[in-house]
């Protein structure tokens, strides 16, 4: 009886780590693709993108200017017990980042084209598939399965970890 349960709990989580298995082989496949992607790509195959990028340059700038405001008002109410920044640093600082959000869509382009470029020159196939170590290469352990299920978990949270 006690043989059977563990054969009915060994091929539940055999199953369960299959599904993550690909669940692991989609999320990589997708991921590569996305990373192969070039920005000019997507603008064309994807019309609504230049609204997309527009809305965020937008919501990018009303948050720079909300903070430039609020940290002004609290400069300015620093006789009240509040305290405030160096208004010199906090121009400068709002000065940075606009010159950032203006330069975003060049830099997500640039960036955009050195990842497509790298994984040309590198040559990276287009699809990945991921075998993992299976139960039969540890038999020794009567739990060698689990062991190998933990493992291979392991080895994927480390992968994705690297990936991002």
């Amino acid at each position: 009886m006690v043989t059977l349960l563990e054969f009915i709990f060994q091929g539940f989580f055999e199953w369960v780590y299959s599904l993550i298995l690909d669940i692991w082989n989609y999320f990589t496949l997708s991921l590569l693709g996305v990373m192969s992607l070039d920005f000019a790509y997507l603008k064309t195959h994807i019309p609504v993108m230049g609204d997309i990028q527009q809305i965020l340059l937008a919501v990018g700038w009303a948050l720079l200017l909300g903070n430039l405001v609020f940290q002004a008002l609290r400069s300015m109410a620093s006789g009240l017990g509040f305290e405030g920044e160096d208004p010199k640093l906090l121009f400068a600082r709002t000065f940075v980042f606009g010159f950032l959000l203006l330069a975003s869509p060049q830099i997500c382009e640039t960036v955009l084209g050195l990842t497509s470029s790298v994984i040309a020159l590198l040559e990276v196939p287009n699809a990945i598939n991921v075998q993992l170590v299976d139960g039969s290469v540890i038999g020794v352990f009567t739990a060698s399965w689990i062991l190998v299920i933990i493992f291979d978990l392991i080895t994927m949270f480390m992968v994705l970890s690297l990936l991002l």
